[in-house]
């Protein structure tokens, strides 16, 4: 509708209907007649007698600069004067429109920037043409970093056939965001005879990193980086309450009392939750885990981690550290649980989602200056409303990632038939919204609630056009309006693009466990230099265990020894990455407690398993004791303290 020469108000029609004679009830009976005589309605009497009109939804006003180029304004301020001229808008400006989803240089030098993508092409309905040519659509796939994007749709309307797209577009801009999917179906990593998968794009295949349970033939087998197995043991107490036990079972006195053991006394309940399940002794369970004066259950503790326990550890995993160090590489990580049972699923996720998110945060509050970067990461996670349901607690990992995670770089594609049980104060927050075929009105509905732009014209169009591949998006704050295109085909990009060999040696994995190798014997050499030389790190040579002199044996701080060792890190290594954590408010870095364990278990430095106690100002004081004829010649311009300590330990031999 135009204002001036130079400037028109953008609508959209949301109504169509016939007024004048021919639609009244004299028009019908004539109608009715011409009709029984197989007669056309004169052309004449058409233009006389019947006009249509049409309701709007005004989107905008846009304007054409001295230079030809277009500006759109989501605002509409000047209305147009009655009897102002209204047409179709010309190519140019559907072309523009198009467009507006995409970077600065997308819009207005109308040629795509960096990081756009073509994501499909215009398309009302099953019309794909305008003016007899298909028009691209844009989108800067930047806009998926640090954001929250929603893809709705029912099942075979394509959501993965976009999502895959939605990748491969982003990675072939080389952006270096991770990215971190959660794979229900097994079918995001490597392709089917019939079906494509991210494997088959090259630009993806030099990133992919897969954690799977399932047997992969070769060469895929290349990229595989291990099973979908954590190491319960290297999780904290906390940890294992917050992310394994249902919400009701949290503040149980069984659950208070374990998240008070110490991390070696954890890891040991892991030992012997293995090696003895059910028939686990209970006398030694209760030792570890005490109560703090509290009746503890240990039954219930037993009954409830002994099956969580079995099912998801591995002593050999090292898949959530892993995978942070390949998130902070920008690669793509596929955690296939399409194995595994929903709720294990839910659990892992939660774990790992939980861990990056601490991990950006800590490293946030303590600045540049803190050593370790942030992860630019995005997480996509099919069947959000299993994950995001109505009731959700706000402490849940997956709330903290949707609400908090943008400030800390934290993205999420979140995909879904049923955008109606997603909790409500989420789909609000959404940054981007692509919806397909929807089957319920409870959902449409739910749609509009939260976000008003997806109008009763665009919700008409989803439920009753049921077109494989159309889509409706809106994306804030580029593309102010819904936009409808027909999405790009998957199978059909992947053929477009120029096949390569397969090489194997090119796999991130081989990479990585070069590199693996390199951090071990480098922290394994801090460990030890700390303790032999570095006089911070104080060693007690005249030790009593349980009240008797043991002469063979030394010991050593335990919360010295992490944080000295911790000192002596480069903060911006990859070593610290790897081996180094901080406290949650992320003011002091230490050493992560499995790792030096590890070290001092396989140099046999280690005297005992776990660690010794000192009763010191009401609370338990934790040591290591060591190797005497292990550690005295690691010292290098360094004595061992002659103060007497007088330590206790557990079923002590």
């Amino acid at each position: 509708m135009e204002i001036t020469p130079e400037s028109s108000v953008v609508g959209r029609i949301v109504k169509f209907f016939p007024e004048g004679i021919l639609s009244s009830s004299p028009g019908d009976e004539y109608l009715a007649a011409m009709a029984r005589r197989r007669t056309t309605i004169p052309s004449d009497v058409r233009e006389e007698k019947l006009r249509y009109k049409v309701s709007m939804k005004l989107l905008g006003n846009l304007k054409r600069q001295k230079d030809g180029s277009l500006i759109f304004t989501a605002s509409v301020r000047t209305l147009p004067h009655l009897g102002s001229r209204v047409g179709r808008p010309d190519m140019d400006v559907v072309s523009f429109l198009c467009r507006l989803g995409g970077s600065e240089s997308c819009r207005n030098e109308r040629k795509p920037g960096e990081t756009d993508a073509e994501i499909g092409f215009f398309a009302v309905g099953d019309q794909m043409t305008y003016m007899n040519q298909k028009i691209p659509t844009y989108f800067d796939v930047k806009n998926l970093i640090a954001k929250r994007t929603f893809v709705f749709a029912k099942a075979g309307f394509g959501k993965s056939n976009f999502v895959k797209l939605l990748i491969a577009k982003l990675y072939e801009k080389e952006q270096q965001a991770g990215m971190l999917i959660f794979d229900p179906e097994g079918e995001y990593a490597f392709p089917t005879e019939k079906v494509p998968a991210l494997f088959s794009i090259p630009e993806i295949r030099d990133k992919l990193i897969v954690y799977t349970n399932r047997q992969i033939g070769s060469p895929m087998k290349d990229w595989v980086a291990g099973d979908v197995k954590i190491n319960m043991a290297k999780i904290t107490p906390g940890q294992a309450v917050r992310h394994f036990l249902p919400a009701e079972k949290q503040e149980t006195n069984f659950a208070n009392a374990l998240r008070g053991t110490e991390q070696a006394e954890w890891a040991e309940l892991v030992r012997l939750f293995i090696k003895d399940g059910f028939r686990v002794d209970r006398k030694e369970v209760e030792d570890l885990v005490g109560g703090f004066g509290q009746e503890v259950s240990i039954e219930a503790l037993i009954s409830n981690f002994v099956p969580i326990v079995r099912r998801v550890h591995s002593d050999d995993s090292e898949l959530m550290e892993e995978v942070k160090h390949h998130l902070l590489q920008g690669r793509v990580v596929v955690v296939d649980i399409s194995t595994i049972s929903s709720r294990d699923g839910r659990e892992l996720m939660g774990l790992l989602l939980s861990d990056i998110f601490y991990h950006n945060q800590a490293n946030f509050v303590r600045g540049q200056e803190g050593g370790k970067e942030l992860m630019d990461v995005i997480a996509v996670v099919e069947e959000a409303q299993s994950v995001l349901p109505q009731n959700i607690p706000e402490s849940s990992p997956m709330v903290e990632w949707v609400k908090e995670g943008r400030k800390y770089g934290l993205g999420s594609i979140l995909i879904t038939q049923q955008p109606g049980a997603i909790a409500r104060e989420l789909v609000s927050q959404g940054d981007n919204f692509f919806v397909f075929h929807l089957l319920s009105q409870t959902d449409a509905r739910s749609l509009q609630m939260h976000n008003a732009h997806f109008s009763d014209d665009v919700l008409s169009a989803l439920i009753h056009e049921p077109i494989i591949g159309n889509a409706f998006f809106w994306s804030a704050p580029r593309q102010p309006f819904v936009m409808s295109c027909r999405i790009g085909n998957f199978e059909d990009y992947v053929e477009s693009i120029e096949p390569d060999e397969i090489d194997s040696s090119r796999s991130p994995v081989g990479t990585f466990e070069s590199e693996s190798q390199n951090r071990k014997e480098g922290f394994r050499d801090i460990v030890l230099r700390t303790i032999g030389e570095d006089v911070r790190c104080k060693l007690y040579e005249n030790v009593l265990v349980n009240g008797n002199h043991e002469p063979e044996m030394m010991a050593v701080d335990r919360w010295n020894l992490l944080f000295t060792i911790a000192e002596n890190i480069d903060r911006k290594s990859e070593i610290a990455e790897y081996y180094c954590t901080c406290f949650p408010g992320g003011d002091r870095t230490y050493a992560r407690e499995e790792k030096v364990l590890k070290v001092l278990e396989n140099e046999n430095i280690l005297a005992i398993g776990v660690s010794a106690k000192k009763r010191q100002r009401g609370r338990n004081k934790g040591f290591y004791l060591l190797k005497a004829e292990v550690c005295k010649p690691l010292l290098v311009n360094k004595s061992p303290s002659g103060e007497e300590l007088d330590v206790s330990v557990i079923n002590f031999e």
